[in-house]
Order: structure tokens, then C-alpha cells, then sequence
């Protein structure tokens, strides 16, 4: 019997050194199949994204803190605004640089969405408290900002992008 020739595309050249020839592999490259995966998976990828940062963050804030770190003004005013709210006066401050007095934060900055965040603060009455709301304000900021990215732009790391920002 005859032999018989089989006819394989090549690349480049055409020929190796040894005479055989390359063949086009219709498989996509490691970068393609990555960019495929993480298209596919790019929302679970945002998500754990955003809890990274929510679990560093909130730490870091955290041990900032315990280690006398956190030099914060505002930190001890918001404390004791949202200790005394807690204690049955509400909004009660004594840090201002008007007057001294035992008077209503409200006065001073009118902020009535905190009392929506007295809740928290009961369960947990400390200053760590206030520093993982903040980073949680924060941290979830980028929800929209990801919701908006899958509005305007392509699939891929352009979205997750704008999520690390």
C-alpha cells in the first residue's frame, strides 16, 4: 500500500529543524482562556474584591486605633455625639469650638441620617464601631460605581478596574 500524507498548516517558516511542521492549535492561548474566565466570573471577582478591601481596611482601622493611632478630631466628637444619643440625649455634644456647653450636635451640622446608625452603635457603644461603618461607606461605594462600569463598558478588567479605584 502507498503511504499516504497528511497536510498541516504552519507558522512562521513553515519547517523546524527536524522537518516537521508547526501545527495552528484552534485551542485559545492561556491569556485568552483567562479573559474568558474572568468575563465569565467577573461579578463574583468585584464582589471579592470589595470584601478584601472591607476585611483589610476595617482591620487596619481597627488596629490603627487600639494602638493609638487614630488622631481623629472628629473621631472623639462622633463618639460622644453617638454616646450620648445612645444614653437617651440625643445628638448631645460638648466639643465645639463655639461653645462648650452640653449643647445638640444638630445645631451645629444638621445630620439627621445618624440616628439611622444608632442601632449599630448600640450593639457595639466604642469607637472601633464608627470606624468599620466608615469602611463599609466606603467599601460599598463601589457597588455602583461597578453596577455603572457594566453599563458603559466592554466585559473583561476595564469593569474590575474601576472597582480597585
Amino acid at each position: 500500500m502507498g503511504a499516504t500524507s497528511t497536510i498541516r498548516p504552519t507558522c512562521g517558516s513553515g519547517a523546524s529543524s527536524t522537518g516537521e511542521s508547526a501545527e495552528i492549535s484552534s485551542e485559545p492561548s492561556g491569556w485568552a482562556r483567562g479573559r474568558a474566565f474572568a468575563a465569565r466570573h467577573e461579578t463574583a471577582f468585584a464582589a471579592a474584591l470589595i470584601a478584601a478591601y472591607l476585611l483589610l481596611l476595617g482591620t487596619l482601622a481597627i488596629f490603627r486605633h487600639r494602638t493609638f493611632h487614630s488622631f481623629g478630631f472628629d473621631l472623639g466628637l462622633f463618639d460622644q455625639v453617638f454616646w450620648n444619643t445612645s444614653q437617651g440625649r440625643w445628638f448631645e455634644s460638648t466639643i465645639s469650638h463655639a461653645d462648650s456647653n452640653p449643647h445638640s450636635y444638630l445645631g451645629d451640622h444638621w445630620s439627621p441620617g445618624y440616628g439611622l446608625l444608632v442601632p449599630l452603635y448600640l450593639n457595639y457603644p466604642r469607637p472601633e464601631t464608627l470606624l468599620v461603618i466608615q469602611t463599609l461607606c466606603i467599601g460599598l461605594g463601589a457597588l455602583p460605581v461597578y453596577l455603572l462600569a457594566r453599563l458603559k463598558l466592554e466585559a473583561g478588567l476595564q469593569r474590575l478596574g474601576w472597582v480597585l479605584v
